[in-house]
Parts: C-alpha cells; structure tokens; sequence
C-alpha cells in the first residue's frame, strides 16, 4: 500500500473570484502562477510565502535612491510579513550601504533593517534600524569592510490598504561610493492567516 496523491486542478484567474458565504474559504490560482485563499468577504491572500530573487549582482554608484524592481513582491490589502536576506560589498573605503522597504499604502508597518560591517564569528549586526515608516533609508553604518561579502537582513509587518508591490530601495552612502548586492540575494513574504 503506497501513498496517494490527488492532485487539484485550479484555473489561473486574472482575479480573485467572487468572496464565498461567511464561515467558507475558497482557493484559487492567479495568472501570476500564485495560489489564493479567501475566508468570507476578506481579501484574497496568498496561501504560501511568495519570493523574489536576484540572478544576477547588481551595481551602484552614488547616494541617490532606487527601487530593486528585481525583488518586487505583489501584495493585495491585508497584511503581511516580509523577510529580505541580501549579500552586499562596499567596493569603495569608508562607504556604506543604505536600504529601505518600499510599498503600497499602509495602515501599519514596523520594520527592521540590520546592516553587517564585517566578518566577525558569530557575526552581529553594527547598525540595526527600526522604522514604523515605509521609504525611509537605513543610516548608513561605519567602518564597513570593503571586498568582503557581508549580510544586510530586512524584516517588516505591515498592514496594506492597497494592493501593489512591496520591494527594496538601496542606495551608497555619497556620491562617489559604490556598493554590490550578489546573485542570490533574495525577500519572502506571508500573510497572515
């Protein structure tokens, strides 16, 4: 006697369908390859943690801010929880690298952002920044080892009264410094449930 899998066929939908009855909850898959629940009249949400990725490194000059488009992550009203593990170099002395969350409207948010300087064991964030804000850049850190792969990991809660993409806006600490983030770098989130 071996195990049995029933797999379900789910047509992908442009948008979530009508909301069931009170007390059921309906699936259903998006054209963006995601899979919905719905409990009532609440908005859609996704049923598993949803992810971006870098394939490939990226590079920045100067202090003047822009959206990783490469790590957008669809969110619908509702909220949500966020995690951002990124791989980053500063390739100029004395520069840093700054990040922030960037998103749709929210009711509420709370997010950290913990920037690594160097390899120390066990490593141990050397600027960590709380923010109840969206858009608002990391301070830089100081002293940051140049050449040397480091982590900068974002987490955040928030609460989306509009649907859009939540994603990660970096930028080096002046105008002349430039940082890296490395393939592979990456963001997940989940609703709530």
């Amino acid at each position: 006697m071996g195990i049995h899998h029933t797999p379900i066929i789910l047509p992908s939908l442009a948008s979530a369908p009508p909301a069931p009855p009170a007390g059921v909850s309906s699936l259903s898959a998006r054209t963006d390859g995601r899979i919905y629940v719905r409990h009532g009249a609440a908005a859609a949400q996704p049923l598993l943690g949803v992810y971006a990725r870098l394939a490939s490194g990226l590079s920045k000059t100067g202090n003047s801010a822009t959206d990783i488009t490469q790590l957008q992550i669809a969110v619908q009203p509702g909220t949500f929880y966020f995690r951002y593990v990124l791989g980053y170099t500063v390739v100029t002395s004395g520069a840093a690298i700054r990040l922030a969350f960037i998103g749709p409207s929210a009711s509420s948010f709370t997010g950290t952002i913990n920037v690594y300087t160097n390899r120390d064991v066990p490593p141990t964030p050397q600027r960590m920044d709380v923010y109840t804000t969206l858009s608002t850049l990391s301070t830089a850190a100081s002293s940051v080892a140049t050449g040397v792969v480091l982590p900068a990991i974002m987490t955040a809660r928030a609460t989306f009264t509009a649907a859009g993409n939540i994603t990660v806006r970096w930028a080096a600490s002046a105008a002349g410094a430039q940082v890296n983030l490395e393939a592979g770098s990456y963001g997940v989130c989940w609703a709530t449930q």
